[in-house]
């Protein structure tokens, strides 16, 4: 059962459950799961404070900037109102939707979590920039909401006419911040702003740094063992920009909309960057090693057979025990010797690697044997005179190799494939509130 105004409230009811239909209208407007709002509101102790949102789930409003104009409104309905008294109207209810803002809350979310959040002071940019932002954003829409039509009309029909807009150092920030994502993402400011309205104040960065990495080339680069580790570096790009706009909202010496702006601006530049470089770090890593993998067909060359094998003739370089000749006498697969090859881009870059980097030669005649008719004719013609008595030989070698290369059964029953062309089922390359409470304050002018 949804919670209601409790009866000992301070602030009476206004306009037959205006309260309940903006709690709820917040909630369907930025999609949270749940509200963490107690029933109980009470009025703001503290001048300047407009509204208040407690850990415990208390909500507090000013009685002359917040109540008073609400009961007017609904008190004056159909009566003349100058334009002076709808701003005020408006941002009484802005303010309303921001404090119950704070409360909307994912499913499992208690009172508890969210005062350890209010307890970490670097995040109170980001929850009331974020705040701010989205309220003035979704206003007219809440309005639709939660007011009878006429009502509506006139609050939306002052959208335009600034009001007292809380928080000039974050709220420009976060705006800002918003537009930028919205840029790289393709998503529209607003919708930026909803994504991170719904969460706490500790995930808010996180829903901005999710919606970067999921618009970007990240999600076909990186290892999925690697992904949750991206997604926080974003987020704590963002984090840390936010953090650093704390002493701007009571820096009176500056223009503090304008310099909020900026840096929200710049916040959006950082958290851009850290995604082109993870794309730049990635995109080189498991893709070419795939690639490479890819290239080497291991099918290409019957496995060895020991009995059969032809030993490379090379002279020794001294003596060898027999130990050491039984050593160098094992079978090698010619295929993974092939593969293991320095410079293994391609099979016509390996032979040529091969030869530079001083590795041991492949014996000729398995070459020869593994070419064309056409080619082994060709090669054979160009012999010398002086060259015909070992060339009768080679191609006796040949001939018995070739027996050997067709009787040879493939590696644990492979099918033998072609050179150039790829085995079966591989893969294709590429691819300043008091801790327990969040306040909103009407700025200085």
């Amino acid at each position: 059962m949804a919670v209601v105004r409790t009866a000992d409230s301070q602030v009476p009811d206004v306009g037959d459950g205006l309260w309940e239909r903006v709690r709820d209208a917040v909630q369907a407007e930025s999609g949270a799961a749940t509200s963490l709002w107690n029933g109980r509101i009470d009025y703001t102790k503290e001048p300047g404070n407009r509204g208040e949102a407690w850990d415990n789930g208390t909500v507090c409003f000013d009685q002359a900037l917040v109540v008073q104009h609400l009961q007017e409104m609904y008190a004056t309905r159909g009566q003349p109102a100058t334009r002076e008294q709808w701003i005020a109207r408006r941002n009484a209810l802005k303010t309303v939707a921001h404090e119950f803002s704070h409360l909307a809350s994912p499913d499992g979310y208690t009172h508890a979590d969210r005062l350890a959040g209010m307890q970490k002071p670097e995040t109170r940019p980001i929850e009331e920039g974020v705040t701010e932002a989205w309220s003035q954003a979704a206003l007219d829409d809440l309005a639709d909401r939660v007011l009878p039509p006429d009502l509506a009309a006139e609050i939306k029909a002052v959208r335009d006419d600034r009001g007292p807009h809380s928080y000039p150092g974050w709220e420009p920030a976060a705006r800002a911040f918003a537009n930028s994502v919205g840029n790289q993402t393709g998503l529209e400011g607003d919708e930026v702003l909803r994504q991170m309205a719904k969460e706490p104040r500790t995930t808010k960065a996180r829903a901005a740094a999710d919606l970067l990495y999921d618009n970007s080339e990240l999600p076909n680069l990186v290892p999925a063992e690697r992904e949750e580790a991206v997604r926080q570096e974003i987020a704590e790009t963002i984090d840390k920009g936010f953090a650093e706009l704390e002493p701007l909202n009571a820096d009176q010496s500056v223009n503090r909309r304008a310099v909020s702006k900026a840096r929200g601006a710049e916040i959006g530049d950082s958290a851009s960057g850290v995604v082109r470089a993870a794309e730049e770090r990635h995109r080189g890593g498991p893709n070419q090693e795939q690639q490479q993998e890819e290239t080497l067909d291991l099918g290409a060359l019957p496995p060895p057979n020991a009995a059969d094998r032809i030993p490379t003739r090379e002279e020794p370089a001294q003596q060898q025990t027999p130990a050491a000749q039984a050593t160098q006498q094992q079978a090698v697969d010619p295929r993974v010797a092939f593969a293991q090859q320095p410079g293994s881009a391609g099979p016509g870059q390996q032979q040529a690697g091969t030869a530079q980097a001083g590795q041991q030669a492949v014996d000729p005649r398995v070459a020869f044997a593994q070419q064309s008719p056409a080619q082994q004719q060709a090669q054979l013609g160009a012999s010398t005179p002086g060259e015909t008595r070992r060339t009768g030989a080679a191609e006796q070698d040949v001939a018995a190799l070739r027996g050997v290369l067709e009787d040879q059964p493939s590696a644990a029953g492979a099918p033998r494939v072609p050179q150039g062309q790829a085995a079966e089922g591989r893969r294709p390359t590429g691819q300043g509130a008091a801790a327990g409470r969040s306040t909103e304050h009407t700025p200085t002018r």
